[in-house]
């Protein structure tokens, strides 16, 4: 089953963010439904967590997962490679070899069982898919929702063949999986992006050429924006670059555009190297360096992902998270209709 989700995964991986118990202890996954509360000896870690999941598997399934992964190599090592403007199949490997599953939780609704869990696994990727569950553990109820351990044995090594640092602090962790678990919040899960529907954005920033601009301007040329966030390491947002140039060429009888926002543009070598890749593309949308609380403003699970903003300045609906290029002009066509 860890092969399965690491394939199943694979594509956040490299854009999956670090998270460092600096501090804050606290990982909401509101659409898995379950809030964890990290004790006071994840602070300082030499590795890092890596959350991948906290998600429904699919829309419309009623399953949902998350999964935390510990991370043998320091952060400032992880960034070094996610923010190479390439991937190499030595860095994916690199990366892989140095995640080890630290827990997984599955939620499903309707009153189902892990056995149902096991069946939608089965229609979807074979038989080889189904988990053994007599490694599920009820965790509670809330609900018609049941929330479920899942102790893979795949996914069980105590750190062998990393460096005794890294493994000696693996299994100390892995010490507090039962009070992490213990401690946890668990409600039924909701969409984070749902709650922002309507929701107005104002914000100030500079373009990626450093003018200075503003979310009004921005979105009042408009009667529909797309705001595509990308970041350059994410090979998914560079493809679909020059098929998003001639969405915008297309969209302008309709009123409508594209914008891009450099989500990782930070730093000058970011920036200069998001210019390169818009020139290589031949974009000539306008591009946009991140707002100071871009987190809260626009929340993303993954990159690609593109907002519909109005010309007030209000989100029309949920984003579309991950390159889909053919479907944004029908999303565009539904929320204008």
């Amino acid at each position: 089953m860890r092969k399965l989700l690491c394939v199943m995964l694979a594509a956040l991986l490299l854009a999956a963010v670090p998270v460092s118990a600096d501090g804050e202890n606290q990982l909401n996954c509101p659409e898995s439904g379950i809030t964890l509360f990290f004790p006071e000896i994840f602070q300082n870690m030499k590795g890092s967590l890596i959350p991948l999941g906290g998600m429904e598997a699919e829309e419309g399934s009623g399953i949902y997962f998350t999964v935390i992964y510990y991370l043998a190599m320091s952060q400032e090592e992880y960034m070094d490679i996610a923010l190479k403007e390439e991937h190499t199949l030595e860095d994916q490997q690199r990366v892989d070899n140095a995640m080890f599953m630290l827990f997984q939780v599955f939620a499903i609704d309707g009153g189902r069982t892990f056995s149902d869990i096991n069946v939608w696994l089965e229609s979807l990727y074979g038989p080889e898919a189904v988990m053994d569950e007599n490694y599920a553990r009820e965790l509670t109820r809330v609900g018609d929702i049941t929330f479920y351990r899942y102790d893979d044995p795949e996914g069980s090594n105590n750190g062998q063949g990393i460096d005794p640092v890294y493994a000696d602090e693996f299994r100390t962790l892995s010490a507090e999986v039962d009070s992490i678990l213990a401690n946890a919040s668990y409600y039924v899960p909701v969409s984070e992006y749902g709650q922002l529907v309507g929701r107005t954005i104002d914000f100030e920033t500079m373009d990626i050429y450093g003018n200075p601009v503003s979310s009004r301007d921005l979105f009042g040329q408009h009667a529909c924006t797309m705001l595509n966030i990308w970041t350059t390491s994410s090979d998914f947002c560079i493809d679909e670059m020059s098929e998003l140039e001639a969405i915008h060429q297309r969209l302008a009888g309709k009123d409508c555009g594209v914008v891009g926002l450099l989500y990782d543009g930070t730093t000058d070598e970011l920036i200069t190297l998001g210019r390169n890749i818009m020139n290589e593309h031949g974009i000539s949308y306008p591009v946009i360096l991140p707002p100071d609380n871009v987190d809260t403003l626009l929340p993303v699970e993954g990159f690609p992902t593109t907002y519909y903003i109005d010309r007030e300045g209000r989100i029309m609906g949920e984003p579309t998270v991950g390159s889909k290029a053919n479907d944004y002009e029908g999303v565009i066509d539904s929320l204008l209709g």
